[in-house]
């Protein structure tokens, strides 16, 4: 039972991990009671000169093929490590959820380990530990995809796949180990929706997207109790099929040994095509208010501000990107060296796109002493009214450019992050080099091109501003900036 619930745990935890694998994701959850270190007191001293070229990537191309069955399936030889990882691609994710049980992917998911046609989940277990594993999943809230990753020595290949092809295609979800995943999903739900950051973003999804299934933000305690064995089996029988998903595996691996394993384990895989709704149109975005959520006794305040962005697809995610790094998310972004703090409390931004298959949002946050409310959302709607009015400077462009670059360099020295990011590439439907382009593409963003999107999705007259603050505090300063719709700590609207 004790491996069991390690595992389980694992599951619940392990698609954090997975989050890094593309560079147009939202950033980590964090409590807003953990500020960081301040950038302004970073002293510089003998600066070596920074060179405007791009940093180049060099990584291994994936061979990519189709078995008959309709499954992709893309091989990466890196021999950098003596490990292999297997990863599957599933384009069916949270918004497929019904809205009477929001979390059934993510539950179908990370419960596919927790026993088999063939294991138990203790069994299961066992063998992993065994084979020196590491087993992940999971469904990211509001996305359109499913991941399972499973990793190890490349001398166990063969038997770690064996594993994974049993999890994928032949889950029991038994109810014992079901009633256990619900009880630990549902307490660290609720620890991320009591967050500051877990609060605002679960607020500003639910103004931008009404009543569409991307403001499905975190389940209800209903919807968790509606997630049972017979729904979850039959979400996996509908969309766990070949043609609705991609098989990666990356490491000290030969081509041909691994097409033959993945031919052996997963050739005879057949199910009926995943069928998909249709995207809904979402709604016109709502003229400039603050939400205000109380948080008794804060002593620092989360203030969230974001709008429509763009889909996978849209050819602004790149200068979107790069706009949004020059107000936030590096040490010479702007919100980072502007924004107020005292010598003992310090501020923080962030800035980010999360592009889907409908348009996400851009989010730019800042996390500040709560006496410094009123100061800090001045900077905030002065850096956006800025960034629309102003061009960047050819500086501040080539930081933003060369802070992306290094921070998808980075997550390459992980064979499971190379993986992650080709099957994500794929999904979308990028060249199998684009990841060496990369750099390149970046480097052809131009201030014109970041102005021109800034003006095209920052919309100052229609933006949803949340914040999370003890509200005796900072509902005076917030009411000089808008309208204030105001939640006590229950989360009930206050008259």
């Amino acid at each position: 039972m004790r491996a069991r619930r390690l595992l389980l745990r694992g599951l619940v935890l392990a698609v954090a991990l997975l989050a890094g694998n593309a560079p147009c994701r939202a950033p980590a959850q964090e409590a807003a009671e953990k500020p960081a270190i301040s950038w302004k007191k970073v002293e510089h001293l003998n600066e070596a000169p920074v060179s405007n070229a791009p940093l180049p990537v060099h990584l291994p191309l994936p061979y990519e093929t189709r078995l008959a069955n309709g499954l992709r399936v893309l091989v990466v030889e890196d021999r950098r490590l003596p490990v292999v990882t297997f990863g599957l691609w599933l384009q069916t994710g949270s918004l497929a959820d019904p809205p009477e049980a929001v979390g059934l992917a993510r539950a179908t998911a990370e419960m596919l380990a927790v026993g088999t046609l063939h294991a138990d989940g203790e069994q299961f277990t066992a063998t992993l530990y065994a084979l020196g594993g590491s087993w992940s999943a999971g469904a990211e809230p509001v996305s359109d995809s499913s991941t399972v990753f499973v990793s190890g020595l490349a001398a166990n290949a063969e038997p770690l796949l064996a594993l994974m092809a049993d999890a994928v295609r032949s889950p029991m979800f038994p109810v014992n180990e079901l009633s256990v995943y619900k009880r630990q999903h549902w307490a660290q739900i609720s620890a991320e929706r009591a967050s500051a950051a877990g609060m605002a973003r679960e607020k500003l999804y639910q103004v931008l997207y009404g009543d569409s299934p991307a403001a499905r933000f975190y389940p209800s305690a209903r919807s968790i109790t509606n997630i049972v064995s017979s729904r979850l089996q039959a979400f996996h029988d509908q969309h766990y099929t070949p043609g609705n998903a991609i098989l990666g595996a990356v490491g000290d691996i030969k081509r041909e040994t691994t097409l033959a394993m993945v031919r052996k384990y997963f050739g005879n895989w057949s199910r009926p095509a995943a069928t998909h709704s249709a995207s809904e149109p979402l709604p016109p975005p709502a003229p400039l208010k603050v939400y205000l959520l109380d948080k008794p006794e804060a002593s620092r305040a989360f203030l969230l501000a974001g709008g429509y962005g763009v889909r996978r697809t849209d050819p602004d995610l790149l200068p979107l990107s790069m706009m949004l790094r020059v107000l936030a998310g590096a040490p010479a972004s702007r919100l980072t060296a502007s924004l107020p703090e005292t010598p003992d409390e310090v501020s923080q931004a962030e800035a980010s796109v999360t592009a889907q298959s409908y348009p996400g949002p851009w989010q730019v946050s800042a996390e500040v002493p709560a006496r410094l409310t009123a100061d800090a959302l001045a900077e905030v709607m002065k850096q956006l009214r800025r960034v629309r009015d102003e061009k960047v400077s050819a500086e501040e462009l080539n930081a933003a450019r060369r802070s992306l670059v290094a921070q998808f360099a980075l997550s390459t020295q992980r064979p499971a992050a190379v993986l992650g990011s080709y099957l994500f590439a794929r999904s979308v439907g990028w060249p199998g080099d684009y990841w060496n382009r990369y750099p390149g593409f970046l480097g052809q963003v131009t201030p014109d091109d970041v102005q021109r999107v800034a003006q095209k999705y920052i919309d100052l007259s229609h933006l949803p501003i949340v914040c999370v603050a003890d509200a005796k505090q900072v509902k005076s300063a917030l009411e000089k900036v808008g309208p204030v719709e105001e939640y006590d700590a229950s989360g009930r609207r206050v008259p």
